[in-house]
């Protein structure tokens, strides 16, 4: 089998044994719907016109979150360089969210 077709067969195959799984075992589509259903729910919400909508209210958050992050940001770190005291004062809270991932 080359690697083209394996590449394909494989998410091909996980498809069809979800599908199976959750008609056969009748796994209700609350908890984890068919792939049928997502795909047609999917393109439902491609031509719908929400998702633009939804991609434009999620990327002004983002924006958002970007340009308070760098008001605050900026300023703190350019006076924490300059002045001792203040690096000091405002170091350790930094270093306590630093092993937050950023994307939280």
């Amino acid at each position: 089998m080359n690697r083209l077709a394996r590449s394909i067969a494989v998410p091909a195959l996980v498809l069809v044994i979800w599908e199976a799984v959750v008609r056969l075992a009748h796994v209700s589509p609350a908890i984890l719907p068919p792939p049928t259903q997502v795909a047609s729910k999917w393109i439902e919400y491609l031509t719908s016109g929400e998702l633009p909508s939804d991609a434009a209210a999620t990327l002004l958050r983002v924006v958002t979150g970007f340009i308070i992050g760098t008001v605050l940001a900026l300023p703190l770190g350019l006076w924490m360089g300059a002045r001792e005291k203040v690096y000091a004062v405002f170091n350790p809270l930094i270093q306590l969210l630093r092993p937050i991932p950023p994307i939280a």
